[in-house]
């Protein structure tokens, strides 16, 4: 039995969170190898990249997500146990066609109406220095409460924009950073358990098909309902993914600053905007990887992952990796003309199919909010940014710039 070869340093855990996009890929690189062990808080820990690490990751069943995301970082991030991301079997497809009930076509429709009437009625206030993170961020958590039937108040949005904002910035940190995530954590639970207490109660009656009424009326493999704190987590995973696109719009604007003879095609031609909008999220930094546990030995290369092992599958990049992508490093839209898709080489929401696997039902949102920001910044805003040497920081989680990405003189564009 051959053996995979192993990072010579004897613990990758800070390494790791040193480079979190790129110490897997690195490492490879340097081993000869898309799959190698090291040790990640002294526990044996195999790490894959590539098309054919994410397929075994998501295709072999001895692969599970019970228990892979190490409790600080899943207690900040998705709450409590038994949420959707951590399930599997039967479990976790009964849980997932919960999200995937949500994400119909008019639904989404109502989404990008909500959006679009936020943005116009902000743009009058972008006009000398305006924090594009901190803005769309948001207008996003003020759009995503409607659309979920949320009820949430005008002077409430900041402070829920915040909060919402610190379970996905402070999940991954040490120290009063990870503090502030998890009392953000627990103040959004209290928040929107007692939303699921009012719908249950008929104190509150949103759509039948808004997230809130979804998840109020879920039931289990057993036919009760979710538990309360199950069902406000999960409601919170509509609304902190959302409020994360605010990542991704200003990606979007460091792509169109860093190549600003793509900015007509990108004004001019929704099929090349769609194409922007996937080189962006294939290129740019926003989640680094994802973790399952082996439940027993998987054969691997001639090698094998020994059972109780953990898996890391690199996201950012397999999203790279040259059996997938010629020259995977350069910013290319044109290569997603006609691209007819793949579960394996374009993961950076995760991979596989959205009903039976892992994969974020929420990437159909993701796409067309960040087309709608595609058109805005290069179709209907004159602005100049202000911070043009800013580079997002691939040591941070999420990889945004230093001081933020800054835009001023903002107008709206005369035809």
């Amino acid at each position: 039995m051959l053996e995979l070869p192993r990072d010579p340093a004897f613990d990758a855990t800070v390494p790791l969170l040193r480079d979190p996009y790129r110490y897997i890929s690195r490492r490879a690189s340097e081993l000869g190898s898309d799959a190698f062990r090291t040790r990640l808080m002294g526990r044996r820990t195999v790490c894959l990249t590539g098309p054919a690490g994410a397929a075994l990751f998501y295709r072999h069943p001895a692969l599970r997500r019970q228990g892979a995301i190490p409790a600080p970082v899943r207690q900040v991030l998705f709450g409590p146990t038994g949420v959707v991301q951590g399930l599997d079997g039967a479990r976790h497809r009964r849980r997932k066609a919960m999200f995937l009930e949500m994400m119909s076509e008019a639904r989404m429709d109502a989404l990008d109406r909500l959006v679009l009437d936020r943005i116009d009625g902000r743009i009058p206030a972008w006009s000398d220095d305006v924090d594009l993170y901190r803005e769309t961020r948001t207008l996003l958590a003020a759009a995503a409460c409607e659309w979920s039937g949320v009820p949430l108040g005008e002077a409430e949005v900041a402070t829920r924009a915040d909060q919402l904002d610190d379970e996905f910035r402070f999940a991954g940190t040490v120290g009063p950073a990870h503090l502030l995530g998890v009392r953000s954590r627990k103040e959004t639970q209290a928040w929107i358990g007692g939303v699921i207490d009012a719908v249950r109660q008929g104190q509150l009656d949103p759509p039948h098909d808004s997230p809130a009424a979804i998840v109020a009326r879920w039931t289990g493999l057993d036919g009760a309902p979710l538990p309360r704190e199950i069902a406000a987590a999960e409601l919170l995973s509509v609304l902190r993914p959302t409020v994360a696109v605010a990542v991704w719009v200003v990606f979007l604007a460091h792509a169109l600053h860093r190549h600003p003879t793509l900015r007509p095609a990108v004004a001019d031609d929704s099929a090349y905007r769609h194409a922007f909008v996937q080189e962006v999220r294939r290129t740019y930094p926003f989640f680094p990887l994802l973790a399952a546990i082996a439940e027993d030995d998987v054969p691997l290369d001639g090698a094998r992952i020994l059972a109780g092992s953990r898996v890391l599958l690199d996201l950012w990049g397999t999203n790279r990796h040259p059996q997938a992508w010629i020259d995977g490093g350069a910013f290319r839209p044109e290569r997603f003309r006609g691209w007819p898709g793949d579960p394996f080489t374009m993961i950076p929401q995760g991979g596989a199919e959205y009903a039976t696997h892992h994969r974020c039902p929420g990437e159909w949102i993701t796409i067309r909010l960040m087309e709608i920001f595609a058109d805005l910044l290069a179709a209907r805003l004159d602005y100049r940014v202000l911070t043009p040497a800013a580079q997002p920081d691939m040591s941070r989680l999420p990889a945004l710039p230093p001081g933020g990405f800054r835009i001023g003189r903002v107008r709206r564009r005369r035809d």
